[in-house]
């Protein structure tokens, strides 16, 4: 297999004996540079060479190291039914984006009311390991939708009841859907979270549960919380996150 760094390509023979080319950054989960000085990078889960994928993981580029660590909460489990598991890496299209994503990373869980799960991804300086601000980062989020197949007061949770809610902290992120999707809120805290106005479920490829978040200005670190709302659950759901890009000069 081949891992390009700082442009140049190494070759990894049987028993992972080195061929030609630069050396590694040792000590990586994941290599990902596209350069030695800052600019634009992308976390591309189809690259990480592994499906499904585990978590905590850590993606190493030149200048900048990011970590990706998970945690769930409220009673909420990761969900894995044969050949559909949690953490399984797609490749595009989803969403009905087409190709303005290339792979996704799905997230499957049960759903329980107000329970989820919390990614956190952390920023630092490759080497150093000290906070490394990054700016306009971005992604999209697709098949957040809800499907409540009851309509008593109060809810009687129902199988395949569930509520998709997301929220970022810091809840500065931005969104902006394409045509044709019902995604609404400003993916703060409770009633703030990105959420679908439309009762039903949304196919994996329809643009009606889709969305892209923005984060303009320089962090080091932020979650997003995937949970449920209180509109459905009891059953299980999923979103699929789209590969992240992000400007490292800060």
């Amino acid at each position: 297999r081949t891992i390009v760094h700082d442009g140049e390509a190494t070759t990894i023979g049987v028993g992972g004996a080195i061929l030609w080319g630069a050396p590694l950054i040792a000590g990586t989960a994941n290599a990902q540079a596209q350069g030695s000085v800052c600019g634009d990078r992308t976390i591309k889960w189809s690259a990480l060479n592994q499906d499904p994928l585990g978590l905590p993981k850590t993606v190493v580029f030149n200048d900048v190291t990011v970590t990706i660590s998970e945690a769930f909460y409220g009673g909420t489990t990761s969900y894995s039914p044969a050949g559909d598991p949690d953490h399984d890496v797609l490749t595009g299209p989803y969403g009905g984006v087409g190709s303005a994503a290339v792979s996704f990373l799905q997230l499957y869980q049960s759903a329980k009311n107000n329970g989820g799960r919390t990614l956190t991804f952390t920023f630092t300086k490759t080497g150093p390991g000290t906070p490394k601000p990054v700016q306009n980062i971005q992604f999209w989020i697709t098949d957040v939708d809800y499907d409540r197949v009851d309509n008593t007061v109060p809810i009687v949770p129902g199988s395949g009841n569930y509520d998709d809610r997301v929220t970022f902290t810091p809840a500065t992120f931005t969104r902006v859907n394409p045509a044709g999707s019902n995604v609404t809120g400003t993916g703060g805290a409770g009633a703030n979270a990105f959420q679908n106005t439309v009762n039903g479920n949304v196919s994996v490829n329809n643009i009606g549960g889709s969305t892209r978040v923005t984060q303009a200005a320089p962090i080091s670190t932020f979650t997003l919380d995937f949970w449920c709302g209180d509109r459905a659950y009891n059953g299980h759901h999923a979103i699929f996150i789209s590969d992240i890009s992000f400007n490292s000069c800060t």
